[in-house]
């Protein structure tokens, strides 16, 4: 398959995933707000902060072994790729359990949390849930990345698809069909049911691949000290990166509840859902991309690599920018649109909210950006230059948070105050000056490019995007009652507005004659130039 063909497929399966769990998350959060009342919403966003923090070694095994089983697969040596392949799933097994030593912790510590007594029963069992279905899979890891490491990526993007769905499936058919109203008894029945779901639908997406692929059936005789070393090498510093990540989300979601109690969680869950739906737009460009650069590095030349990486934070700054500019100034509207429909938000919680969202569009802009960075010098064999930096900026970001609790005003457990938005603002500010700011320079030197080579490409797009927003900003000062055609309208008129300006600033010529005729219906000829 042509390499353009090739990075199409890849983006356009992406985009699919993620429209369809994006449209998954924003119908869940109002249905458990209806449901389990503001109290129980707190819970579930408290308990799975604290299972992200055991799942840490999870998440950096899944990245670490992209790059590892993808060049291992593409060597041709089928002994060399069955030892890191198995190597891969023992490491699988022991992290598994490490995330069930994890969840043990956690429920030994889930009392000096601020859990209201009569869901604490039905947090823990919710809390033994989460865990399995983090243990389950940590241990299908290995298998379910063949996926990307063989470029199967609408497989796999169809399998995460479905495994999503068992969250809302699971309140759906609790709540609508079996009618469980009690909170406690729901949280224990929601757990549970998701468990069931999580367990069935990752052991299905890894058995239908070694049905496909034989010799992912896992062997011990494959399984070899050595390898499992050279794994974890790269493992422990990807480990850094993931630790970082997870300080800025997982403990703001700590602090809110120290500070604030479960209103915290109420307040930073649903901020932090939506605004993550900004990254979520940049990694239908980011994911698989640690796999294409692993390629480009095995088989390409380095300045292959180069125009790869200034194409990418391109097409990066292209979809993140738009989308951060819209957060950032229609987070009104969207958030009551958003969970007004649950009935049971307190208008209070509306501004904390809206608020907290706005702060932490900034951050996670930068992070939507970012992301194209790290997953390339990453697959390009770079994560011990850069995962130092990266776990500083993280490590940093608590003792801001501290700080900023110290000093700005307002009173212990007030909400609405300048204090209480401490967390959000340390991420914002952290994240931005360490990702945007001196990741470049780390990055430039690791790929031979100027630093300005990094940031170059982000000028259009930056700059489309605030040509583009006096529509955003008119339809905000115009409009003082919104109802969701008028969002709609005003969201489609920006994209309109955007797309114009997008397609004669931003786009290059080939990708300007290339999207001219995927519109016109035209046969393109035979691709040969670099691909997404």
């Amino acid at each position: 398959m042509p390499e353009t063909r090739r990075g199409w497929v890849r983006i356009a399966s992406n985009y699919v995933r993620l429209l369809t769990t994006l449209s998954f998350g924003l119908v869940l959060t109002p249905v458990l707000f209806h449901w389990l009342g503001e109290a129980g919403v707190g819970v579930v966003l408290l308990v799975g902060a604290n299972i992200g923090l055991t799942a840490i070694f999870q998440d950096m095994l899944s990245n670490s072994l992209t790059r590892e089983l993808t060049t291992a697969y593409l060597s041709g040596d089928d002994a060399r790729f069955r030892r890191v392949y198995n190597a891969g799933v023992l490491l699988c097994a022991v992290v598994a359990a490490l995330g069930l030593a994890g969840v043990a912790v956690v429920q030994a510590c889930l009392e000096l949390l601020e859990v209201p007594p009569e869901l604490m029963h039905g947090a823990r069992v919710f809390l033994l849930c989460e865990g399995w279905s983090t243990a389950v899979i940590a241990l299908t890891t290995a298998t379910m990345n063949m996926y990307l490491a063989t470029h199967r990526f609408v497989w796999y993007n169809f399998w995460q698809a479905v495994c999503r769905s068992s969250y809302l499936g699971s309140a759906l058919i609790l709540f609508l069909v079996v009618g469980v109203k009690d909170p406690g008894a729901a949280l224990r029945s929601y757990g549970e049911l998701t468990c069931g779901f999580n367990t069935v639908f990752y052991a299905l997406g890894a058995g239908l691949l070694m049905r496909m692929e034989p010799r992912l059936v896992p062997s011990v005789r494959w399984m070899e000290r050595s390898t499992v070393r050279e794994l974890i090498r790269p493992a422990t510093w990807n480990g850094a990166v993931i630790v970082a990540l997870n300080l800025y989300e997982r403990v703001g979601s700590l602090i809110m509840n120290k500070s604030f109690g479960i209103v915290g969680n109420a307040v930073w869950g649903p901020s932090l859902q939506m605004s993550s739906y900004i990254r979520q737009v940049g990694q239908g460009m980011t994911f698989g991309i640690d796999a294409v650069a692993a390629r480009i590095g095995a088989t390409g030349s380095h300045a292959e690599l180069q125009r790869f990486t200034r194409h990418m934070t391109r097409l990066h700054g292209l979809v993140a920018f738009p989308a951060g500019a819209a957060m950032l100034i229609l987070a009104d509207p969207i958030i009551r649109a958003w969970l007004a429909r649950s009935g049971r938000v307190d208008p209070a919680l509306y501004t904390l909210i809206i608020t907290t969202t706005q702060i932490l569009a900034v951050a996670i802009t930068s992070r939507a950006v970012s992301d194209c960075w790290e997953r390339i010098l990453y697959g390009s064999g770079h994560v011990r230059r850069y995962a130092p930096l990266v776990l500083v900026g993280g490590i940093l970001n608590p003792f801001v948070a501290g700080a900023l609790l110290l000093v700005l005003p307002g009173a212990a457990g007030e909400t609405g105050t300048p204090r209480f938005y401490s967390p959000a603002l340390a991420f914002a500010t952290v994240f931005t000056f360490f990702q945007m700011f001196l990741l470049p320079i780390v990055g430039a030197r690791c790929l031979r490019l100027r630093s300005a080579d990094f940031l170059t490409p982000l000028l259009r797009p930056f700059l489309a995007t605030l040509a583009a927003s006096p529509v955003l900003l008119l339809g905000a000062g115009l409009i003082e009652r919104w109802t969701l055609p008028r969002l709609v309208l005003v969201g489609a008129s920006f994209g309109a507005v955007y797309g114009v300006l997008a397609y004669g600033l931003v786009l290059e010529r080939p990708e300007r004659t290339q999207l001219l005729r995927v519109l016109l219906r035209r046969k393109p000829p035979e691709a040969t130039d670099r691909g997404p």
